[in-house]
């Protein structure tokens, strides 16, 4: 088993070091130490301790919101405050707020080991309930939208892909991948406070706590890490960045969406050997078919297996001199979801307003809550055909 690790924050180094000694002794770890409290989110999203220790140094009406805050967004740690003067008033009010354990000063070493000891015991019982209770034990799936002709509609399918998909009570996020003209951030009506340049400065490993204060929150649930606002800031975001972006949120999501730009970059080529499935989309007209018969044809020069791989079929109509079963026959695979044209959708786009959110009664609306249901299922389900 692991040994405990922790994160001290005092302003006073010498309690750190004092502690510091006592944990190695009992074979805790210690993170890292802060002296102070503006950094202790910082920090603890970097190393992830177990167990945050908060020293006497700070005032109590300084300390409880912080570990409100802290206990909100890491789930699994553990809190233990040690306080020069502890009244009932502050004691009732720290275990309000979810603190594990309330220390007087002096305090000895094997009373502070046992607190951290039990305050990390409690969160991770705690941590274990929670999730039972609130998140499906299912790995994470990353399907990405692709096509190398623009124009076809991959953004449209996938923020309304992300919301069908949240609307099944799962964990979803959405990666606007188009670094220079992303449009997901256009579609939902987010002004990024963040965006996926802020990952550049988190190291090639970052942690979810480190992603998830990038993330921009919809109202239906989604969490959507957005293209940067200037297309220059895309040169600077490496393809290690879109993998630890990817893998961090792996950590806290159920699905991770990318929507991508139409070519085979080195940023596309990362995040297609790193997906569960791959939507391929075309349009009925012949240049769009040629596109996606050539970008089939690559993918699987590039050993990309072809069960991971499904063909949607986007604004089909019925009188424009191509049948499905010929699209079928030229690109070499099946259609698995073909969804109609619809003045629904520049309707829902003008709104700002997810489709299956303003139209959910639609062909359309209801093609890709279907195809979200194909996508979370096992391999091998039936294609989708609407209108």
């Amino acid at each position: 088993m692991a040994p405990i690790s922790v994160l001290v924050a005092d302003p006073d180094p010498e309690f750190s070091a004092e502690v510091s000694q006592e944990l190695s002794r009992a074979g805790i770890v210690l993170a890292a130490a802060c002296q102070r409290l503006e950094q202790v989110r910082d920090v603890a999203a970097r190393v992830e301790p177990q167990v945050l220790l908060l020293g006497p140094g700070f005032r109590p009406d300084e300390l409880l919101p912080l570990a409100q805050d802290m206990l909100s967004v890491f789930e699994e740690l553990g809190v233990v405050v040690v306080s020069a003067r502890v009244v009932a008033d502050f004691l009732h009010d720290a275990l309000a707020a979810g603190v594990h354990d309330v220390l007087e000063v002096p305090v000895d070493a094997d009373q502070l080991l046992n607190s951290i000891t039990r305050a990390h015991d409690l969160a991770h019982g705690e941590a274990g309930v929670a999730k039972s209770l609130e998140m499906p034990a299912s790995p994470c799936r990353v399907i990405t939208i692709f096509s190398t002709k623009g124009g076809v509609g991959k953004t449209v399918i996938a923020t309304n892909l992300a919301v069908a998909l949240a609307r099944q009570n799962a964990r979803v996020a959405i990666i606007d991948l188009d670094l220079q003209f992303g449009d997901v951030g256009v579609m939902y009506q987010l002004e990024p406070s963040h965006t996926i340049h802020d990952a550049v400065d988190l190291g090639p490993e970052p942690t979810r706590h480190m992603v998830e204060p990038l993330l921009a929150k919809h109202s239906t649930g989604v969490h959507a890490l957005l293209a940067p606002s200037e297309p220059e800031l895309a040169d600077l975001i490496s393809p290690s960045t879109v993998t630890g972006v990817i893998e961090a949120l792996k950590a806290s999501h159920e699905y991770v969406v990318i929507d991508t730009p139409p070519s085979f970059n080195d940023h596309v080529l990362t995040v297609l050997d790193r997906s569960d499935a791959v939507c391929l989309v075309a349009t009925m007209d012949i240049p769009a078919i040629k596109n996606v018969k050539l970008c089939v044809a690559t993918m699987r020069l590039l050993g990309y297996p072809a069960e991971k791989t499904c063909l949607v079929l986007n604004r089909t109509e019925r009188h424009v001199g191509l049948h499905p079963d010929e699209i079928e026959q030229t690109v070499g695979m099946k259609i698995s979801a073909s969804l109609p044209a619809d003045r629904a959708v520049p309707l829902s786009i003008n709104k700002g307003v997810p489709l299956v959110e303003d139209a959910p009664r639609s062909a359309v609306s209801k093609g890709i809550v279907s195809l979200a249901g194909r996508l979370s299922a096992v391999p091998g389900g039936a294609a989708v055909t609407v209108g």
